[in-house]
């Protein structure tokens, strides 16, 4: 008998371990890893959850089969949802029990159409309320599926796409744009230098200079007020400093979903595709094409063509695949593919369900005005012209309106309006994109002007503008312009300046106005040898004789991983006789290909250079120096240059170094040549003030987000050089492209023995300029083991243990665990000091609570143990 006994001890026991570590599984969410290894027909005894339980627990009471199975508790979840693998959203998603051991969202009809289903094709929704809850999602949409990653916290859900709504490509869903939380912003870069003359210039004493530029802004509401302000001072040996603040412009912004614009009022520019960008006072709304998906920004053609069957359509640019879809059988309409360059042939295939393929081709090329067919941008500002600084330009309201429309068969006209007190202007115009023979666009503009001077004049403005690309060659023709205006035509910004010059105690008025103007950049790809540019543009102006052209061209290459560059220039000025002509060749050599520790870190980030520059007075200057990046996430930039010339020219040299730290970035250098020597010193970063504290960081940029992981201190943010959390555990993240859906990640390499954390990334959806919060649930604290005892007995194995919230900071997570064999339970995140609460029944005597003081931390870092009552 006493074998006996002892045997199913030992069973129980062995059943009891069986259970906890399928327990823990399921707790730290490898449930269905653990199912795995434990065989399909496992079963578990709820009965052996009674014993050592004060009372006792019937097995009716308990149970275990969703858990056994790997499965998970009904409830509401914190998901991102994944549509046909692309994401969509992060939410609340309130999940149901369904077959076996799945969990269906209970998401209504009216959140699946908000995601791009596309209910009016599927005849079983006909009668459906818009606040039904599709569970299970198959059972109302055919060939429809669900399936919820618990360990990801991901919802997946398929839905045939002939069932969907006609979305772009990287379409993301508005409801999911963040607008962020309160902040105040202040990005900031700071110089200075000292300079000591000497030589020649010895005579001069020394000086001392420093600039400071600071954009500020503050969020509230989804309201951005941003200001742009510089500070200049400069003192030296013998003279008094001098300093000047200058707040170059402050506005007031906000985002209008609802027409894909942005409302500016304050000191902004006008926009300058239709008529030239001239600063204002006042207020604007214009269309902000960042809201778009980037599928649908800029121009390209509607593809168009007829599947005999269910077929897959293929679309090709520079051989590269820029898009494919499933079509089913009928003509289609493909208009939101992406380019990779503003022109190239676009090769389509069409391959059918049979396996049968054809092929055609559409010429595409575009110019910067031209929009998609359907598509509208435009602008409407009402305001004063506005003085940027030099102090000469006559105060004029005005109101000025644009709109650029995408039409078929590849034409987009474009017209504007800009009335003023003194002056009136219209333009019109139209680009079009012509296939094979690239892309044009032409305008013209009448304007009617009374001058500072008094003089009223009239005249037009013509410009044409055009691009090609021509794949087979490897030519393109980035930009051909020219604009020709007439004598009598003055632009806005110059009607209302005052010209003049004092000769001879005689004021007289002069404008310099452009006449004319062309320019061009082409651009040659020859393969593996290379490539050559060439670019030039010609000036002439009312008022002056002469013409102003300059000239550049060059070769650049590879051989063996090093590079080398030769450029030619020439400039020829109106004003002068003498023509600039200028000559460089340079080489570029990676160190870590040819040392012989090339596997080092430091060899294999820094390069060696040279150049050499001559003129057509041959005045040489050869350069030589090191350049690089060094420790780790290549946070130092460093380059140390030396250089020498002749006729005059001189010697000099550098060293620069910039350190790129979490809580900013700081640059210093020293150089000199045979006049003077030189300190330079810079500091850049970012403040932000949010709810939850201040944070310090590198140059914060337009759009931004703060991560927040409680206590997890010095962890690195991924794909960002230098940035990590400080020792609150937040971090700024730069940067960010508005409207778009970033992930933003973290390392969990380094996260310490007293953080864990669910989860390293987060993802974000910010507006346009917000402060959005990546959150982390972490949990902080020390681990330990603790031997727990409730009225004499040890806990009940399988009880619930949880820290309780009291004891915890904003944001963080509480720590939980699963008792075990006599009462002992294994916890990690845990404070100095506070309460575990505890449960194992609905009975009221089947819950109790923990107080807790640890001992003092051993120096093996070994977790302390120690024993506690449950009251």
């Amino acid at each position: 008998m006493n074998n006996k006994k002892s045997v199913r001890a030992v069973s129980a026991d062995k059943l009891k371990m069986r259970l906890l570590y399928k327990s823990l599984c399921i707790a730290l969410g490898f449930a269905g890893v653990c199912s795995g290894t434990a065989g399909a027909e496992e079963y578990f005894n709820p009965a052996l959850l009674s014993l050592g339980t004060p009372g006792g627990v019937s097995a009716s009471s308990v149970d275990l089969s969703r858990f056994e199975a790997g499965g998970q508790l009904p409830g509401t979840y914190r998901v991102d949802i994944y549509l046909n693998g692309q994401y969509m959203t992060s939410r609340d998603v309130s999940f149901v029990a369904g077959n076996g051991t799945e969990l269906d969202p209970a998401l209504t009809l009216k959140e699946y159409a908000g995601l791009g289903l596309n209910d009016r094709a599927v005849p079983a929704l006909k009668d459906v309320a818009r606040d039904t809850a599709l569970a299970p999602l198959g059972k109302y949409v055919p060939a429809a599926t669900t399936q919820f990653d618990f360990s990801q916290q991901r919802l997946n859900i398929t839905i045939p796409q002939a069932l969907m709504q006609s979305r772009a490509q990287g379409y993301v869903d508005p409801e999911s744009w963040d607008e962020g939380v309160p902040a105040a912003i202040l990005d900031y870069n700071i110089t200075g230098n000292h300079t000591s003359n000497r030589g020649d210039n010895a005579t001069m004493g020394d000086t001392d200079q420093q600039y400071a530029s600071f954009r500020s802004g503050l969020n509230l509401l989804g309201w951005r007020l941003r200001n742009y302000s510089t500070w200049t001072r400069s003192d030296g040996d013998g003279r008094d400093s001098e300093s000047h603040f200058n707040s170059i412009n402050t506005y007031l912004a906000r985002d209008v979903k609802s027409i894909q614009g942005e409302f500016i009022a304050g000191e902004y520019a006008t926009p300058g595709d239709v008529f030239d960008s001239v600063q204002f006072r006042g207020a604007q709304l214009a269309s902000d094409q960042g809201m778009l998906p980037d599928s649908m920004r800029g121009f390209a053609p509607i593809i168009r063509g007829t599947a005999n069957s269910n077929a897959q359509v293929t679309i090709r640019q520079n051989g590269n695949v820029i898009y494919q879809a499933y079509v089913p059988p009928g003509p289609f309409e493909i208009k939101d593919i992406y380019p990779s360059s503003d022109s190239g042939d676009l090769e389509v295939s069409v391959k059918e369900k049979d396996g049968s393929e054809r092929h055609f081709t559409q010429a595409y090329s575009s110019v910067a005005i031209m929009q998609r067919e359907g598509q509208m941008k435009y602008a409407v500002t009402a305001g004063e012209l506005r003085d940027s600084g030099s102090n000469n330009l006559r105060e004029s309201k005005f109101v000025q309106a644009t709109l650029i429309y995408g039409m078929p068969h590849n034409i987009t006209p474009y017209v504007g309006l800009l009335a003023a007190q003194k002056y009136l202007a219209a333009t019109g115009g139209v680009g079009v994109s012509m296939g094979e023979w690239g892309a044009m666009s032409v305008d013209m503009t009448q304007a009617k002007a009374t001058l500072t001077t008094g003089e009223d004049t009239q005249g037009q403005s013509y410009r044409i503008r055009y691009s090609k690309s021509m794949l087979e060659t490897g030519t393109t023709v980035t930009m051909a312009a020219y604009r020709y205006s007439t004598e009598g035509y003055y632009g806005f910004q110059d009607a209302n300046t005052y010209f003049g010059r004092h000769d001879d105690n005689r004021s007289y008025w002069s404008s310099y106005r452009p006449r004319s103007e062309f320019n061009v950049t082409l651009n040659q790809t020859l393969g593996d040898y290379g490539s050559v540019f060439l670019s030039g543009t010609q000036r002439d102006y009312w008022g002056r004789d002469g013409t102003e052209r300059t000239y550049n061209a060059g070769y650049n290459t590879t051989i063996s991983g090093v590079s080398y560059g030769l450029s030619l220039s020439q400039s020829e000025r109106s004003d002068s006789d003498r023509n600039d002509r200028r000559v460089n060749f340079n080489v570029s050599v990676p160190l870590g290909r040819f040392l012989a520790g090339n596997n080092t870190y430091a060899a294999s980030n820094m390069n060696l250079n040279y150049s050499i520059n001559t003129d057509q007075d041959h005045r040489t200057t050869q350069h030589a120096g090191l350049s690089g990046t060094a420790l780790s996430d290549n946070q130092l930039n460093y380059n140390l240059d030396q250089s020498v010339g002749n006729k005059g020219q001189g010697y000099g040299g550098s060293l620069n170094a910039t350190y790129n730290g979490s809580a900013g970035s700081v640059s210093g250098g020293y150089n000199y040549s045979d006049n003077q020597q030189q300190l330079t010193w810079g500091m850049s970063g970012g403040i932000v003030a949010h709810p939850h504290g201040i944070t310090l960081g590198q140059e914060p940029g337009e759009t931004i987000a703060i991560v927040r992981a409680p206590g997890a201190s010095g962890v690195k943010v991924n794909n960002q050089s230098g940035v990590k959390t400080d020792w609150r555990g937040y971090a700024i993240v730069p940067y960010l492209q508005p409207y778009r859906s970033t992930e933003v990640g973290l390392d969990p390499s380094n996260v310490g023995d007293t953080v864990a954390m669910d989860l390293t990334s987060a993802r974000v959806v910010p507006t346009r300029g917000a402060v959005v919060m990546a959150n982390y649930r972490t949990q902080v604290g020390r681990q330990a083991m603790l031997n727990l005892t409730y009225k004499g007995k040890s806990i009940p194995f399988g009880a619930m243990a949880v820290l309780d919230t009291s004891a915890l900071e904003e944001g963080q997570q509480a720590a939980n665990g699963i008792v075990g064999d006599d009462g002992q339970l294994f916890m990690s995140g845990l404070p100095d000091e506070g309460r575990l609460n505890l449960q194992w029944g609905s009975d009221a005597d089947a819950k109790c609570t923990v107080p807790f003081r640890l001992p003092a931390e051993r120096q093996d870092k070994v977790p302390v143990s120690l024993s506690a009552v449950c009251q």
